[in-house]
């Protein structure tokens, strides 16, 4: 009988420590001060598990995406894509499918400062576990634009260690498979995960996904803000669509660096103005150059060799919302 009394307690007591686990661990709900423009989410919930097969003291992996509140790019007919939905169901997907963290950046311009439903919106990304950093439109920037390339400064965040690896992405790209970033337990300086896509098409370095260590995104970069990035690469940038800034520049600073080459006649070299002969070396050991399992999926293109590793959104809802299914 007092061996049943002993387990009935010790049942109880297991009960207790649960009922509590689960209320201390249950996001608490407060309201940003959107009034404060340096603000980052003091209060996020982080979902990452990566403490838990990595060490306490192991370098993260974070996924960068940006995300214009405001207004929508107008850009090839994208005015009316939900990009806002995107960003929080891709978010999701990200947590859970992988161990990675992800920092969001949302632009917002100036008439929007005190809107309610930025910040119910900021909230709702805090809860599914992203840090978020809230950034105002520059005066003398679009705030589309301004989204396209404040995410490759992910680096200047204080929570985010030079030796993280930093990793950019759309926030309609949904990923589909757990182990998309295997290769970057490989030891690269910087893993361009559709090389082989642009490489064959002629065009730029897709922004999904681009990878390297949060000290080595700040020393290629070499400015501290989009609006600076602009205004000293106005040679580079002169005859291009703002809508190809971003994948111009980058492809531009990892070139210039020597950290991956190309094929000497590839357009992309004229595209940024550089002599490939003067950069004509073997990459093998600091680039990784990713094949076409890489390639997005789409409702057009529902296949890959090897599977789908992740899918790209149209604009439409239903598209969206089923991405996010399958994903899930």
């Amino acid at each position: 009988m007092v061996g049943l009394k002993q387990k009935i307690i010790l049942t109880l007591c297991f009960l207790l420590v649960c009922v509590y686990l689960k209320w201390y661990l249950q996001p608490k709900c407060f309201v940003p001060n959107l009034g404060d423009s340096s603000f980052v989410n003091r209060t996020e919930v982080s979902f990452d598990t990566s403490f838990l097969h990595e060490g306490a003291h192991a370098k993260k992996t974070w996924v960068s995406l940006s995300v214009c509140w405001s207004k929508n790019t107008e850009f090839h007919h994208k005015q009316h894509f939900p990009y806002k939905l995107a960003t929080k169901l891709s978010t999701r997907l990200w947590h859970m499918k992988t161990f990675v963290s992800t920092v969001v950046f949302v632009i917002y311009d100036a008439e929007d400062k005190f809107n309610v439903e930025l910040r119910r919106y900021v909230l709702d990304l805090q809860h599914i576990g992203n840090k978020v950093k809230l950034v105002p439109t520059h005066p003398n920037m679009s705030c589309s634009l301004q989204s396209q390339l404040q995410r490759i400064f992910a680096f200047k965040e204080d929570f985010i260690r030079s030796t993280d690896l930093i990793v950019t992405s759309d926030v309609d790209a949904f990923v589909m498979d757990i182990n998309i970033f295997k290769p970057l337990e490989e030891n690269y300086r910087v893993w361009i995960f559709q090389y082989q896509r642009f490489v064959q098409s002629g065009g730029t370095m897709p922004m999904t996904f681009i990878a390297m260590t949060a000290g080595d995104w700040k020393n290629i970069i070499g400015v501290n803000s989009p609006t600076d990035l602009v205004r000293t690469n106005g040679n580079l940038l002169r005859s291009a669509s703002q809508w190809n800034y971003d994948q111009i520049f980058i492809s531009y600073v990892i070139l210039k660096s020597k950290l991956c080459f190309l094929p000497k006649i590839h357009q992309l070299w004229k595209i940024v103005k550089l002599d490939p002969l003067q950069y004509d070396f073997n990459d093998s050991r600091t680039c990784f150059h990713g094949g076409f399992k890489y390639h997005d999926c789409t409702y057009m293109r529902t296949h890959q060799p090897g599977g789908c590793t992740w899918w790209h959104f149209y604009p439409f809802l239903q598209n969206i919302l089923q991405n996010f299914r399958i994903g899930k």
